[in-house]
Order: structure tokens, then C-alpha cells, then sequence
């Protein structure tokens, strides 16, 4: 297929402007700024549009900026129109006489991709076989000083023309993945050299020191229980011993206080100690009750006292403490739970959106990778959901821990709170308002009235012996026979000293037990702070679980991925790459004159020709020359290797301006030889190619005066020259 024609109306500095090219070699001179770089940008801005649409508009005109591209072939002709600046495409098919066969009519955007934009890429794949236009540029056009040098310019071409004209360098992106993966772990299959631990490692490290912290907790938690427990037992028995010291202190002091009254009595006659003794006794022994009673109701305490009044203060209390630390454990349990952050599921979704968008991409750059990036895209696909539905059942699996937690503190707290109704409905029955505030009250009145409640149990027997005044004789005997009974019951002052001692004891222990109690709620809050550590660390390795995840999650995708690209590499280097060397062999021995019959391709991109008597030469030792002519070829079966059975137009922008005259003359020679399969369309200013364009009669377009008139000069000749190419 050859390029019959290029018009350019309102395009540059061009304007109703048609240039005819021919079969064979054309040349277009002119002057630096002449134009030659507008028309070689033409034909990829009609084939595939511009990003700039102002770029190219002729400057004071309000028309569009528009071009037309004529393909011609013996089975098929083709004519592109494109307005550049609203992207309106007109593609008609014609058939060898120029008979219409099809026509396509749509508004092509660069920038977006509709549904006439994939008909458009798939026309120009069946009709040009290329629809890319990094891939047209790297394979069909030749810029100025893109001829490499050396060897390592020359590997760097390779490389470039192999695997980076589209989706960039493939080792380069593979030596990539892999330190991203060494980023990740040090855990690497493809090399053999120890490093140090990465962050993978360092994650998981850290999470096995806190597995092992939280097993001390728990340890430490049990410890807490039992110090908890010694705590409530010795509260228990000091609050009896306290009040066991208490009542006999106050029963020395009160059965002194007696033994001094009846030593500063007088002893009266029989008849006169009944009297006086049952008179007194009953006088004194009533005012002191009524003192006590009317104390105790100014402090709010109810007279008589109930029975069991002590008991349910106490439970009462048990109970509101044990609800209130019920409380307390709940509220950690409910933050955790509300700071639970369950995963989100459109990372999934946009990564396995990813994969399609590019499986898709591939499909229509690269059609030969299309499987393995299936693969691959599957592969992530899978990994990113497994990675959700771990993160899913883990966050779930928590959250029901801390509701079932939560539950049973619940549960014991209804429990507690049906203890406290139960209280409630007691205090009622004895006529006690059943509110917190009001038992404290009465608590803290029954604490700071301790020795008047037991003075007024002391002297309530008393008042059971006391008879009506009509039976003075009878009470006066009652009352001398329970004194007689009272005393043979009390202490004697010379059990006084023992009894003594054994308060002291028991103040001793007191004081002991309480020294073992301080230690105990120190202890307690030893092991309190040593938790309240513990609860960062668990905070701390949640965020190091979910670190960790992320890095699983992406070790298995870098890994995936460079197993993927790696056999791609390899399935490349053994079957695609074994293929383009035999398409380059096909033009090298026609550049070459069969001075060179194949090359070979290493996987680091170096090269190697085959000479005639059947050894291999590195292009190290290969001439500037050769080296040119073998990077035409290698242009030229890669344009082949990507579009069999279509031979497009080899354009070439002043690539030859700075060859000296003999490296000029070969790289002409090669051209001419390969022209026989391939238009060759050269665009430049070097007189030197113009002479030689005019002495082998190529089909020249002079962009200059001065030029057009020695073209017309030379019209016949010229027209000879393209019959001589056509044929």
C-alpha cells in the first residue's frame, strides 16, 4: 500500500494544497521552515487526530483546519478526510476502478472513547493494520539523528522498538515490580542474596510481641481477678473485726461507767434499795431512750430500728457499686465497637474495574498479550475479593466478640438490677424511700451514730421488765432479779484486764490486715496501669493487622505480576522474538546485498549478525553503515511482523542531515533496495539529496521556487523516473 496523495486545505501554511507521491523513492526539499515538518505531522494528525487543535489553524482564518490522506493498493483504495479542529472523519473504501464500497462518517475525539471511536480503530486495523500512533510513529517514522551510533545506542533502539513503544520498557517495568516487591518483603523467590527485613517482616514481627504482651495480659487480668477477690474478702472481715472492736470499746466504757455508779451509791436498807433502785432505774433508763430516739430521728434514722435495716444498706450498696463497675466494663467494650471500621468494598470493585479497563487495553494494543493479562487480571481480581472477604469475616468475627461481651455484662447488670427492685420493695415495706440518694443519707447516719444505735440496743432489754405503777412490789422484784441475772452476765472487774488484751489484738490485727489491704489496692493499680498499656497495644495492632493485610494483599499481586510478565518475557524471547528475526533477515539481506543473512536477538536486547562464510559479528565491529541499514530493517519486519501482508509508507524527516557524503551514499543505496517492498517518502533540505534524488530520478516535490523550476526543468525525466518506480 502506497500514499497516492496528501491534501492539506487549511492546514499550516498550506492552503488548497495536493501533493501526488508515487511507488519507489520520493523526496520532498525545500528550505528549513518551507513546510516539510507540517506535511510529515499531517498524515498521524489525519490518521489519529491532535491533542493541540489551534496548532496547525492558519493564522486570521475562521476555517477549518483540514486534511485528506489517498492510500493506494492493487486490491482496495482508501481516501481519509479529518477536519482537525472538530475531529469529523469521512473514510471511503473504493474499490480498483474507484467504485465506492463503504463509507464511514463520524466525530472522532482524541480524548474519548465512544462507540464510533472502536469502529474507527477497528477500520483502520483491517485496512492499515495499525491503529496505535506511538506504534506508527516507532515503526513508519524516522526522525532526524534516530540512526544509533554505537552499540549501546544501538541496544537502547532495540529495546525501545521491542517492548516500549507503547506501554513502555517490559524489563524496565519488570525491574520495577520487583523492587516494589523487595519494598515489601525480603522474602524473594528470585534471588538467592539475604537481605534485611522489610516491612512485611517488620509488621509481623511486631505483631508476635504483642501476641506475646497480650498473653501476659491475660495473665495479668487473672491476677487482677484474684487481687480483686482478696480485696472484697479482706474489706469484709475488717468492716466485722472494726465493728466488733467497736461494741467492746463501747462496753468497757459503758460497764465502767456502771461499775462507778454503784460504787457512789449509798447502800440503802432492802426495802429502800427496791424503791429507789426501781424508781431511778426506770427514770434514767427512759430518758436516756428518748435522748437516743429523738437523736436518732433528727438524723433521719427510723425508730424503732428495723431488724434487718443494716443488712439491706449494705446490699443496696454492693449492688449500686456492682452495677456502676458493670458499667465501667461495658464502655470500653462499646468503644472499640463503634470504632470498628468495616472494609470497604470499593477498592475491590475499582482494582477488578482496573483489570477489565486494562484486559481491554490490551485487547486493542496488544492482542498477542491478551491471555496473560487476562490472567493476570483475574488473578487480581480474586486476590482483591479474597482480600475483602478475609477483612469481612475478621471484622465481623470482632464485632460479634464484643456484642457477645457486651451481652453478658448486660445480662449481670439486669440481674443486679433486679437485686436492687427487691431492695426497693423492702425499703418500702419498712417505710424507707427506696431513692440513692436517701439510703446513703440514712448509711452515713447510721455511720456517724454508730455508739447511740448500740447504747439504745443496749438499753431496749430494760425496757421489756418495766411494769405499771400499780404493781411497784412485783416490778421492784422483776427488776432486782434481772439485775441480779444482768450482773452475773457482765464482765467482773477482774475480768477486765483479759478482755482488754484481747481488743488490743484485735485492733493489732486491724491495723495489720489494713496494711495488707493498702498493698493489695496498690497493687491493684499496678496492675491497672500495666492494662491501660495494654489497651494501646491492642489499638496499635489492630492498625498493624490491617497494615499487614494490605502487604499480603500486595506481595500476592506483585508476585502474580511478575510471574506473568516474566513468562510473557519468556514465551516473547522463544516464539514472537524467533519470528521478528526472521522478518528483519528478510530485509537485512536485501539492505545488505546477502552480506548479512540473519541476526539474532539476546534477551538483554544485544545483537548479533551472521556473515556470509556463516560467523557471527557483534555490532560492535559492524560499520555505521551496516548499522544503518540494520536499523531500516529492523523498522521494517517489525512493521511487517505487526501488520502481515500490508506494506505501509516509510517516512523519514531529515534522517539523513548528518551523514557525511560516503555514509549518505550507502544509506541511499540500502533505501533504493528496500524500496522495491516499501514506498520510501523522504522529507529534507540537504542539497546533497536532492542532486542525488535528481541523478537517479526518484519522484521529487520542491517545496521552493527554486526549486519547482528545476523540478519543471526536469519534468520529463521525472516523469520517466515514476513510470520506471510504478513498474
Amino acid at each position: 500500500m502506497i500514499l497516492r496523495s496528501l491534501e492539506l486545505k487549511s492546514f499550516g501554511r498550506f492552503n488548497d494544497k495536493t501533493f501526488e507521491f508515487r511507488r519507489g523513492m520520493n523526496l520532498v526539499v525545500g528550505a528549513n521552515e518551507a513546510g516539510k515538518s507540517t506535511m510529515m505531522a499531517s498524515i498521524p494528525a489525519v490518521l489519529f487526530g491532535l491533542r493541540d487543535k489551534q496548532r496547525y489553524q492558519p493564522w486570521g482564518s475562521q476555517q477549518g483546519c483540514q486534511a485528506v490522506l489517498q492510500f493506494e493498493s492493487q486490491q482496495r483504495n482508501i481516501r481519509l478526510e479529518r477536519d482537525v479542529v472538530t475531529d469529523q472523519v469521512n473514510l471511503f473504501q473504493y474499490d480498483g476502478m474507484y467504485h465506492l464500497m463503504d463509507h464511514f462518517s463520524a466525530q472522532i475525539a482524541l480524548s474519548h472513547h465512544p462507540e464510533h471511536y472502536q469502529q474507527y480503530v477497528q477500520l483502520l486495523r483491517a485496512l492499515l493494520g495499525i491503529s496505535d500512533e506511538p506504534l506508527f510513529r516507532a515503526t513508519q517514522f524516522v526522525g532526524q539523528g534516530d540512526f544509533p551510533t554505537t552499540s549501546d545506542e544501538f541496544e537502547r533502539f532495540l529495546r525501545t522498538i521491542l517492548s516500549g513503544f507503547t506501554q513502555g520498557d517490559s524489563e524496565m517495568v519488570l525491574r520495577s515490580l520487583k523492587d516494589d516487591y523487595d519494598a515489601v518483603t525480603s522474602d524473594n523467590p528470585w534471588s538467592g542474596v539475604t537481605v534485611s527485613p522489610r516491612e512485611l517482616e517488620v509488621v509481623h514481627d511486631a505483631l508476635q510481641d504483642m501476641a506475646q504482651r497480650q498473653q501476659q495480659s491475660d495473665e495479668l487480668l487473672a491476677e487482677l481477678e484474684q487481687v480483686r477477690q482478696q480485696i472484697v474478702s479482706l474489706k469484709g472481715e475488717l468492716a466485722e473485726d472494726r465493728q466488733q472492736l467497736d461494741e467492746g470499746l463501747n462496753y468497757i466504757a459503758w460497764i465502767q461507767q456502771q461499775w462507778q455508779i454503784e460504787a457512789e451509791v449509798p447502800e440503802p436498807d432492802d426495802d429502800e434499795r427496791g424503791e429507789v433502785a426501781n424508781a431511778d432505774g426506770e427514770d434514767g433508763i427512759a430518758s436516756e431512750r428518748q435522748q437516743l430516739e429523738q437523736t436518732l430521728r433528727d438524723a433521719g434514722i427510723p425508730v424503732p430500728v428495723p431488724e434487718d435495716l443494716t443488712r439491706l444498706l449494705a446490699d443496696a450498696d454492693e449492688v449500686r457499686h456492682q452495677m456502676v463497675a458493670l458499667q465501667s466494663e461495658m464502655i470500653p467494650f462499646r468503644d472499640r465497637l463503634q470504632k470498628v471500621r468495616h472494609p470497604d468494598w470499593k477498592r475491590p470493585f475499582l482494582f477488578m474495574l482496573l483489570m477489565i479497563v486494562a484486559g481491554q487495553s490490551t485487547y486493542f494494543l496488544l492482542p498477542q498479550w491478551t491471555l496473560g493479562v487476562a490472567i493476570l487480571a483475574g488473578f487480581g481480581a480474586v486476590a482483591g475479593w479474597g482480600w475483602f472477604g478475609c477483612r469481612f469475616a475478621k471484622v465481623k468475627k470482632n464485632c460479634q466478640g464484643l456484642q457477645e461481651k457486651i451481652a453478658a455484662l448486660e445480662q449481670r447488670r439486669d440481674q443486679e438490677q433486679q437485686r436492687l427492685t427487691a431492695l426497693d420493695d423492702e425499703f418500702e415495706a419498712m417505710g424507707i424511700a427506696s431513692s440513692a440518694v436517701e439510703l446513703v443519707r440514712i448509711q452515713k447516719a447510721f455511720e456517724q451514730h454508730h455508739e447511740a444505735l448500740q447504747r439504745l440496743a443496749a438499753l431496749m432489754p430494760c425496757e421489756d421488765h418495766q411494769s405499771e405503777p400499780g404493781r411497784a412490789v412485783t416490778a421492784s422484784e422483776r427488776a432486782c432479779a434481772h439485775d441480779e441475772a444482768s450482773c452475773s452476765e457482765h464482765l467482773t472487774p477482774e475480768d477486765l484486764p483479759e478482755a482488754k488484751s484481747k481488743l488490743d489484738a484485735l485492733e493489732h490485727s486491724i491495723h495489720n490486715r489494713e496494711a495488707d489491704l493498702l498493698a493489695l489496692v496498690r497493687h491493684e493499680a499496678v496492675l491497672l496501669g500495666r492494662l491501660a498499656e495494654g489497651e494501646q497495644d491492642v489499638r496499635h495492632r489492630e492498625q498493624l493487622e490491617q497494615r499487614q493485610g494490605v502487604l499480603e494483599q500486595r506481595k500476592q499481586v506483585l508476585h502474580c505480576a511478575i510471574d506473568v510478565l516474566q513468562q510473557s518475557l519468556e514465551e516473547f524471547h522463544s516464539s514472537s522474538l524467533q519470528c521478528f528475526e526472521k522478518r528483519i533477515a528478510k530485509y537485512l539481506r536485501k539492505a545488505t546485498q546477502n552480506k548479512y543473512s540473519a541476526i539474532a536477538i539476546e534477551q538483554d536486547f544485544s545483537a548479533r549478525l551472521k556473515s556470509r562464510n556463516g560467523q557471527w559479528v557483534a555490532l560492535e565491529q559492524l560499520s555505521r553503515g551496516t548499522m544503518d541499514a540494520v536499523c531500516l530493517a529492523i523498522r521494517l519486519g517489525l512493521s511487517h511482523f505487526l501488520t502481515p501482508g500490508k506494506t505501509l509508507p516509510f517516512f523519514l524527516d531529515d534522517a539523513l542531515i548528518n551523514l557525511d557524503g560516503e555514509r549518505l551514499q550507502e544509506s541511499v543505496t540500502v533505501l533504493e533496495r528496500l524500496s522495491a517492498d516499501h514506498q520510501i517518502i523522504l522529507f529534507s533540505h540537504d542539497e546533497r539529496l536532492h542532486k542525488i534524488a535528481a541523478r537517479r530520478r526518484w519522484h521529487v516535490i520542491a517545496l521552493s521556487e527554486r526549486r519547482s523550476r528545476n523540478v519543471t526543468r526536469n519534468k520529463e525525466g521525472a516523469e520517466d523516473a515514476g513510470q520506471l518506480s510504478f513498474l
